[in-house]
């Protein structure tokens, strides 16, 4: 009886052949390159797609995803901890009290001198002409307070909503005074104004509008729960894409489900000040849809789906969500 000879599973030769050389390529651009030469049409190009689904084909797979040798693409630096960070606004601040310092010494120095019988200034209201820093201050910062007839010395004081907090005045001129905020306060950002009162029976003053900056604490959350939301890393479709298509980057939309724990609003004016990716394997990331920088003071917590990201494809990534808040020493975050 004749045995009927066992046709190819393969309708190309060409693909077939291709299928059986695997295991003689020593990297995946070799591959790519010897898939190059042989100018699959559309159709070989769909029937190598569906071959690769066969689980014969798995080890050859992951053995030649693991050889690509690709740069890495831009990578989002790690966040700086909120330890250093908690170390920069008192540094900030030392360095700026210490410039003042020097600056006001040199102005007392050849600043004119008052002589004669001060009630000359006693009647003349207080002018202020600018402050340095010109916006903003924060406790233990000294502020330097320019303009006339602010003689005889008196006082000055800082008021932020309902409170009222005297300066401590290290100088005091005719033309400037410097002046320390001090202690710590537990308030968030706020407008007001620093108000300059002259001695004497009328106790003439001048208000000036300055912001009140508290000092800055940090708290780190992070979520190592993030997946993807669709289109999860596929080997073989990497495979393929790679050999086939050129293609360097696996992008899908993320899904990133924080702790129950974890506020949806953020209490007292704290805000997102860091937002980051980070990944176990050393790889680039681009973004899609979405950006970090969209987040940034934000006073709510991202949403689970928020935009699509791109890693390099020849491996799944283990994603890790991070944000960095910062809000005012002395209030809290959250309720919990």
């Amino acid at each position: 009886m004749l045995v009927p000879m066992l046709r190819s599973q393969y309708t190309s030769p060409k693909v077939e052949n291709f299928l059986k050389s695997l295991p003689t390529f020593a990297n995946i651009d070799l591959t790519r390159a010897a898939l190059q030469n042989l100018r699959f049409t559309e159709a070989e190009n769909r029937e190598l797609e569906a071959a690769l689904r066969k689980p014969a084909y798995k080890a050859e797979i992951e053995r030649l995803l693991k050889t690509a040798k690709v740069p890495p693409g831009p990578t989002m630096p790690p966040p700086k901890s909120v330890e250093t960070l908690k170390q920069e606004q008192p540094r900030r601040i030392a360095s700026s009290n210490q410039a003042l310092e020097g600056q006001a010494k040199q102005i007392m120095a050849i600043s004119a001198k008052v002589s004669g019988n001060l009630e000359a200034f006693m009647g003349t209201p207080p002018v202020i002409t600018s402050l340095d820093p010109p916006e903003t201050i924060e406790p233990s910062q000294l502020l330097m307070i320019r303009g006339s007839n602010f003689l005889p010395q008196g006082t000055v004081e800082f008021t932020f909503g309902s409170s009222v907090f005297p300066g401590l005045v290290q100088y005091w001129a005719n033309d400037f005074i410097l002046v320390r905020l001090q202690g710590q306060f537990a308030l968030p950002e706020t407008g007001g104004k620093v108000t300059v009162r002259k001695s004497g029976p009328r106790r003439l003053s001048v208000d000036h509008a300055i912001r009140f900056v508290p000092i800055w604490d940090y708290r780190y959350l992070t979520s190592d729960q993030m997946t993807y939301d669709d289109n999860p890393w596929d080997p073989v479709l990497a495979f393929y894409l790679y050999t086939v298509r050129g293609q360097r980057d696996w992008c899908s939309r993320y899904k990133i489900p924080w702790p129950s724990w974890v506020p949806r609003a953020f209490l007292n004016t704290w805000r997102i000040w860091v937002y980051s990716i980070s990944s176990e394997e050393p790889l680039g990331f681009r973004w899609g849809t979405d950006n970090p920088q969209n987040y940034i003071n934000s006073t709510t917590l991202p949403t689970l789906t928020v935009g699509t990201l791109c890693h390099r494809m020849f491996s799944p990534q283990k994603l890790r969500c991070g944000i960095t808040l910062m809000g005012p020493l002395g209030l809290p975050w959250s309720p919990n």
